[in-house]
């Protein structure tokens, strides 16, 4: 999915699942917006998984080319 928001840029995540669980890749067309979500990629991890989901990876990348 896509979103574009006024204050972090432009956001697309894309969520690969199957039977291991959830690996989410997110890119970012912000620089500042790619540091403050890797510094709070745990948190997010831990929260999905409180909600029962099994998330295997979260990848967090600055693409310009958005």
């Amino acid at each position: 999915f896509h979103l574009s928001l006024p204050q972090l840029g432009d956001i697309t995540a894309t969520l690969l699942v199957n039977a291991q669980g959830i690996n989410i890749n997110i890119e970012t067309s912000r620089v500042d917006t790619t540091s403050l979500l890797k510094g709070n990629r745990s948190l997010l991890t831990t929260d999905m998984q409180s909600a029962g989901l099994t998330i295997k990876t979260v990848e967090v990348q600055y693409n310009d080319n958005k």
